[in-house]
């Protein structure tokens, strides 16, 4: 009721002072001073539109409009503009719907935000680098996880205080793992986040990454090249004399032909692969690239007999030269290879397995061409040590890049510099901060994660099994992925 006064007492003055005026004469009816009357005059102002009226957006009633700028947005994106949509609206087409009125960039922007879009950075999700390929995929369940488990049962292990739990075996029937990785040290890897006082000002910093270690050897073309096939092989020889001095009882276990472009028909052809020095360093051209040189395939064996790939060099016709696809092919009995196209349209065959649609995918297919051990392989089985490639994407069953970033978080801590003698100091010491107690906690969530995935769990239900199963090296024989998720979902609703 006092504010139904006010206002019609309030309007039926004219002058400019009429809401004042009208405020005390308000009060002075209430028995009230002038405080009363200020606050009366501040409280209907409260509730006053100052801004006169508008309109609501067209977005929001014109469901068909809003339609056709999301679909001409998802043509354009990721990287689309306000500007867009203003462009997009000037067309004759567009401009039958605005009444021919095109719109402000200002009111583009609102749309934007009105149709879900943020200005901001991009979000990154998990890495991704065909980890999720079929054949990835299939060694990942099929061969390595099974693998693993089995290595497990016979495998040393350590309680969160690093007391040792000794498998119930002969010392002659340990398996030891040994994890091979590597990781580069940065001179300009510092801490990006702390608290900073506001007294201090911006400082000049490095631009880039500055020098780099990587911890197996120098990368790049003036340091050798990364650890180039031969190195791998000279390190596990290192390796494989190192165990057979220190540990001569345990099992140890250590983490080709090609048809994808070999010709039809007979001709000079061979391998391209970087030439080397006796000493097994690549060399390079003036101008800095690898010098390369042309190596002829080794031989293959069809049958249990062996099928030579190359012509003799006494051969009338084609001496010395490659076979050839359609020769090959005709000497393991194809006789229709002359029906048979060389590839097909982008090689998109390669995944079917027994499809004779053209000659490189029956060769690619081929049993002796598919099963071929690596050199690592042939030259570790050869002295009693066995080898298992991890699979991509590794980061969860190789404990050794949980040692990487405690040793980076340590390194980071070093005073800063851009020395080289410094990179390599400071990463040495940071290695060596890593204790074996931490180490040995780190080994033990390995084999958490690999039992969850073999249980069907994902990586953010493994990661949670994990954590509640943490003094376990494997989930209870009972826990089921469908119990996994249950918790789960309680948890998060909790």
């Amino acid at each position: 009721m006092v504010l139904r006064a006010y206002g019609t007492k309030a309007t039926a003055i004219t002058d400019k002072k009429g809401w004042i005026e009208a405020s005390q004469w308000v009060s002075a009816a209430w028995n009230r001073g002038d405080s009363y009357a200020s606050r009366l005059w501040k409280w209907c102002h409260t509730y006053m539109n100052i801004y006169g009226t508008w309109k609501s957006s067209i977005l929001l009633t014109d469901e068909d409009l809003r339609d056709e700028i999301q679909t001409h947005l998802h043509g354009i994106r990721p990287y689309i503009a306000a500007m867009d949509i203003v462009q997009f609206l000037s067309t004759p087409e567009m401009k039958t719907q605005l009444s021919n009125k095109p719109i402000s960039l200002h009111t583009a922007q609102h749309w934007l935000c009105i149709m879900g879009y943020h200005w901001q950075k991009e979000w990154k999700g998990q890495y991704s680098n065909g980890h999720k390929r079929e054949d990835v995929t299939q060694y990942h369940q099929s061969v390595f996880l099974p693998t693993m488990a089995e290595y497990t049962k016979s495998m040393q292990k350590w309680d969160d205080e690093g007391n040792e739990e000794v498998p119930m075996l002969p010392p002659e029937k340990w398996t030891i793992v040994w994890f091979h990785d590597e990781s580069i040290f940065y001179a300009h890897d510092r801490h990006k986040v702390r608290w900073v006082h506001n007294s201090k000002s911006a400082k000049p910093y490095a631009k880039g990454d500055g020098a780099s270690l990587m911890v197996a050897d120098f990368p790049g073309k003036n340091h050798d090249g990364y650890f180039s096939n031969e190195e791998v092989l000279q390190q596990a020889t290192w390796a494989m004399d190192v165990l057979c001095q220190k540990h001569p009882n345990e099992r140890h276990v250590f983490d080709a032909l090609s048809a994808l472009h070999m010709p039809r028909n007979p001709k000079h052809w061979g391998i391209t692969v970087p030439a080397r020095d006796p000493t097994g360093k690549t060399l390079h051209l003036p101008n800095s690239k690898p010098h390369t040189e042309i190596k002829c395939m080794a031989d293959t064996t069809f049958n249990g007999r062996q099928q030579t790939l190359y012509f003799l060099d006494d051969h009338p016709m084609h001496p010395g030269k490659f076979k050839g696809m359609a020769q090959i092919l005709k000497e393991r009995g194809h006789l229709n290879v002359n029906s048979l196209r060389v590839q097909c349209l982008n090689f998109s065959c390669w995944s079917i397995a027994n499809n004779s649609c053209c000659c490189r995918n029956i060769l690619f297919c081929s049993d002796d061409f598919i099963n071929i051990l690596c050199l690592l392989i042939t030259h570790c089985q050869a002295r009693g040590f066995n080898v298992l490639f991890l699979p991509k994407f590794h980061c969860k069953l190789n404990f050794i890049e949980q040692v990487w970033g405690y040793a980076k978080w340590e390194y980071r801590e070093a005073p800063p510099s851009s020395r080289i003698e410094d990179v390599e100091k400071n990463s040495k010491a940071a290695l060596d901060m890593v204790s074996i107690l931490s180490m040995q906690w780190f080994s033990n969530q390995s084999p958490q994660y690999m039992d969850g995935y073999q249980r069907g769990l994902d990586g953010q239900e493994a990661a949670w099994a994990t954590r509640k199963y943490h003094r376990h090296c494997q989930m209870p024989a009972d826990a089921t992925w469908e119990m996994i998720r249950e918790w789960m979902a309680s948890k998060s609703a909790q």
